[in-house]
């Protein structure tokens, strides 16, 4: 019986706060268990959805006042709803290529991030600038758990986050494939509000404490860092994704503007 609770358990979490609990149902990802709704659900209107899309879909639903639901996800930020269900899928290369895009492509690497608070703050913002991708190495980088997507505020739901054994191999690969490597670093010389967007990257984004390893910068073609105030260390590393993304976001070329793009760099 031990044995089985714990194989169950490691099949399962449990997805709390509105915004990952809503999204999860409506992206059809997981499979799901048992919803988990605060008694006082029809007095909210964002229970109430969760309630009928749940409903929708054939989930079992319960009722739960707070001392179970904090006992489900460990926490008081449940917001009355928690998700009993698998976990995430990865996504795949393959899964995006069907995906048109009207501007240059931008993907993000997060080498060694390790703060789940920090990842899903980070997807929200890749979510929100309309990046192509995530990408996370296999080694060193926490899950997308239920923090993570709570984090994201749902976000983690649907966008794409695909895992990679080799960072490295993957920048080169890319590189042949077209794509300028951008690192960011505090001690770089460039700010990133010079940089032209006109041509398809990857910006890396090195961990919390350490920043980018030495080959991972080592392969980025460009160093750019985020300007402000010298006497200030430096951003939290989710505060400057947000920064930098905003800065692809708002100055990627139109596609239609741009002519034929090569495989090599010229």
């Amino acid at each position: 019986m031990h044995r089985k609770a714990r194989r169950h358990q490691k099949n399962h979490e449990t997805l709390f706060g509105v915004h990952p609990v809503r999204e999860a149902i409506l992206q059809k990802k997981r499979n799901f268990h048992k919803l988990y709704l605060n008694k006082t659900k029809g007095a909210n209107k964002r229970l109430q959805e969760i309630h009928d899309l749940a409903g929708r879909q054939n989930i079992l639903i319960e009722e739960a006042g707070n001392e179970l639901l904090e006992q489900l996800t460990g926490r008081t930020s449940h917001q009355g709803t928690a998700l009993q269900c698998s976990p995430l899928p990865e996504s795949s290369w393959e899964s995006l290529k069907s995906e048109k895009r009207e501007s240059l492509d931008t993907l993000v690497v997060l080498d060694q991030i390790e703060d789940p608070q920090n990842l899903g703050a980070i997807i929200r913002s890749c979510g929100f600038f309309k990046m192509k991708a995530l990408v996370l190495p296999k080694d060193h980088s926490c899950s997308i758990s239920p923090v993570v997507s709570k984090a994201s505020a749902g976000v983690a739901e649907w966008f794409p986050v695909i895992r990679e054994t080799n960072i490295n191999r993957m920048l080169e690969k890319k590189k042949k494939e077209g794509y300028w490597v951008l690192g960011l670093d505090a001690q770089a010389d460039d700010e990133i509000d010079s940089l032209k967007v006109d041509r398809p990257f990857v910006l890396v984004l090195g961990n919390e404490g350490q920043g980018l390893r030495p080959l991972v910068q080592k392969n980025c073609d460009l160093m750019y860092r985020i300007g402000g105030n010298s006497d200030v260390d430096s951003l939290n590393v989710s505060n400057a994704a947000a920064i930098a993304l905003h800065k692809f976001y708002t100055s990627s070329t139109n596609l239609g503007l741009v002519p034929e793009l090569h495989s090599s760099k010229t």
